[in-house]
């Protein structure tokens, strides 16, 4: 199962993903970043409802970022990561995941790592 809610607030937008980033959803879950990508607003992808994440759906999030930091307008992510993905991650080549926030020091990118 897969969802997602957008909540537009005066400067940004909150989307509120729900359910599994798995492939099973990638088409799902690939039009929401679609929306994201295109979106003018600062945007925060609130994960904390997602139960569970695989590869394709960690290799949206990268694709997302990186489109979106071409614009100059990174992508802010709201997540609670279990130990096992920083693990995942890093196993799959993604050496610059560190831990989840909204704050550069505390991201799930380091800045100039994965892009």
């Amino acid at each position: 199962m897969f969802s997602c809610d957008v909540d537009n607030k005066n400067r940004q937008s909150i989307y509120v993903v729900q359910g599994d980033l798995t492939i099973e959803n990638a088409t799902d879950f690939h039009d929401v970043m679609k929306k994201i990508i295109g979106d003018q607003k600062k945007v925060i992808l609130d994960l904390s409802k997602a139960e569970h994440i695989d590869l394709a759906g960690l290799q949206l999030l990268c694709s997302v970022n990186h489109r979106r930091t071409e614009n100059e307008e990174p992508l802010n992510i709201k997540i609670k990561i279990p130990d096992e993905f920083f693990d995942t991650a890093k196993r799959a080549g993604f050496p610059g995941v560190c831990r989840s926030g909204i704050n550069e020091a505390d991201c799930i990118w380091k800045k100039g790592v994965n892009s």
